[in-house]
């Protein structure tokens, strides 16, 4: 059997290929990773039909064979003789389904191939992940940490190890947690969204909301979104004044740079009663009282 795990989701991809390299260690076979430069196409060939001197079954792992162009037409050509063998191709990219090699691999073998959209299964592998280790984690921490750091996918495990190292005593993850320790991936529309709820400019506030939820993002990320950008704030003018503040606050110049701007809108006190106001919501919309777009609109008209 011949698999190709392929995508942007390096998360959802690095995960089934360690899957099947497990499952067929569980069945005795050995690995072999095929991932030197072979100067003689031929000697890649030859690999394949090797044998060990003691009969062990042996699969195979081939990363990057996009990437050696060579090698990749050899295997195209001999894939016919190949198909008996146990084979995992991995590639930390997306591939064209009108590419030919990946149409000859569906035809006898599996191709799984992982986008940044597959938020349902990334939460369904996270929350598994998590109850092995005996860990919870709630829906809208799920949510947010999904939203966060879906455009990144490579950050997941380091940021999953961060949550479990700083909740190993009570092994529950909660909303604050992520928005404490994970630094989302922001980009500029979220500061103006923020900017014109400091603003009071609602009308321009919901219509930044609107265009966000048509776009794709879910009202539980943009609600994150504020709630860490309020914090932010809250960190930064409770600390501006310290002459290691960049340092210690975490944030870059960029993000520094921004909240300065929004800070001159709120003092210490407002930015306090806003943030709790985003914590009572938080509760509101996890425990099922307030849909999280009713409490969007409700934090735009109220604040």
């Amino acid at each position: 059997m011949i698999y190709l795990i392929c995508g942007k989701n390096t998360y959802l991809s690095k995960k089934k290929k360690q899957e099947l390299i497990e499952d067929y260690k569980k069945k005795g076979f050995t690995s072999e990773f095929l991932d030197k430069d072979y100067a003689d196409v031929r000697q890649f060939l030859e690999e394949f039909r090797s044998q060990s001197l003691f009969g062990e079954k042996k699969f195979f792992v081939i990363n990057s064979l996009w990437e050696r162009k060579p090698l990749k037409e050899k295997f195209q050509k001999e894939i016919k003789k190949l198909q008996n063998q146990e084979i995992i191709i991995f590639e930390n990219k997306e591939i064209s389904s009108e590419d030919k090699l990946l149409k000859e691999i569906q035809k006898t073998g599996k191709v799984f191939q992982f986008s940044l959209s597959d938020k349902t299964e990334m939460k369904k592998i996270i929350k598994n992940d998590l109850k092995e280790e005996n860990f919870t984690i709630d829906d809208i921490a799920l949510d947010t940490l999904v939203e966060f750091l879906s455009s990144s996918p490579d950050r997941f495990a380091a940021e999953l190890s961060k949550l479990k190292t700083y909740k190993f005593f009570e092994k529950k993850i909660d909303t604050q947690d992520v928005l404490k320790l994970v630094k989302p991936e922001i980009d500029l529309d979220v500061f103006r969204m923020v900017e014109a709820i400091a603003k009071r400019h609602k009308k321009t506030a919901l219509n930044l909301i609107n265009q966000h939820l048509q776009r794709g993002d879910s009202p539980l990320y943009l609600l994150a979104m504020i709630n860490y950008q309020f914090r932010n704030l809250i960190i930064y003018q409770e600390g501006k004044n310290s002459p290691h503040f960049i340092d210690e606050s975490g944030m870059s110049f960029f993000q520094i740079k921004k909240i300065q701007e929004l800070s001159c809108f709120f003092d210490l006190k407002k930015l306090k009663q806003i943030y709790q106001k985003l914590f009572k919501i938080d509760l509101a919309v996890k425990t099922g009282k307030m849909d999280s777009l009713e409490a969007l609109e409700l934090l735009v008209l109220e604040t």
